[in-house]
């Protein structure tokens, strides 16, 4: 994604609008602020205090505010914590794709639409900054769609590109169910893959209870700071 200064987002902002919540890039934190919710969340990187931490805070007019930690890992404990969930990250990651067949999407009528899924050097085409805020601008994402006019030409997207599937058996009511990605394979030549939308939720799920399981007993080993016990969710 192009960058400005230490900002991650096209036009040099630190916010983006993602309609229903706020996701905001804040120097060593990133916090993510539902719009109609008395809750945020913030990861902190711990650049200073070298924890790693997840916590949410709760706003509301006349009262305190509450702060709830909900993960946190110190620096040191960083590598067992990688080695023993890195491995199952890859693994549940590449047991969600399967092989895409443009034969198969022609018999079933699947289009594909990589315009729902900016490249790196595309987000500033279809973004607008609007009082402070990056806005996916949906004219502009619209215009871009409809471009791919060959199913054959997804061969020829970026390296790790990403594109929505799309069910036109309907011809009133087409519906996306999922989403493909060009990778490249062991000899050089380019690869289709694709994941049902249902897959990544279920996947999800199941690796989040690992990773809640593996974090607590890393906590139990002994925590960093037993001034602020952390409750866990993953």
């Amino acid at each position: 994604m192009a960058t400005n200064g230490d900002s991650p987002l096209p036009h040099g902002l630190k916010k983006l609008d993602l309609g229903g919540a706020v996701l905001a890039f804040l120097g060593d934190k990133i916090t993510f602020n539902p719009k109609k919710s008395h809750y945020h969340y913030t990861f902190h990187f711990g650049q200073v205090t070298k924890v790693m931490d997840v916590h949410r805070t709760r706003r509301v007019k006349g009262e305190p505010e509450v702060h709830e930690t909900l993960l946190k890992i110190p620096y040191e404990r960083l590598p067992t914590f990688i080695e023993g969930m890195g491995q199952e990250i890859l693994d549940a990651y590449w047991s969600v794709l399967r092989p895409l067949r443009i034969g198969w999407m022609a018999r079933n009528r699947i289009g594909a639409e990589p315009a729902l899924f900016p490249s790196e050097t595309g987000w500033p085409e279809v973004t607008s900054a609007r009082k402070g805020r990056l806005h996916i601008d949906e004219e502009k994402v619209a215009a871009r769609m409809g471009q791919l006019e060959f199913l054959d030409d997804l061969y020829d997207l970026p390296m790790g590109q990403c594109f929505s599937l799309i069910s036109c058996r309907n011809p009133y009511r087409w519906k996306t169910f999922g989403f493909g990605i060009r990778l490249v394979g062991r000899h050089g030549q380019p690869k289709l893959f694709w994941c049902p939308y249902r897959a990544i939720s279920r996947r999800l799920n199941q690796l989040g209870s690992k990773m809640e399981a593996f974090i607590l007993a890393l906590q139990k080993s002994g925590p960093a700071d037993n001034d602020h016990p952390a409750s866990v969710t993953v």
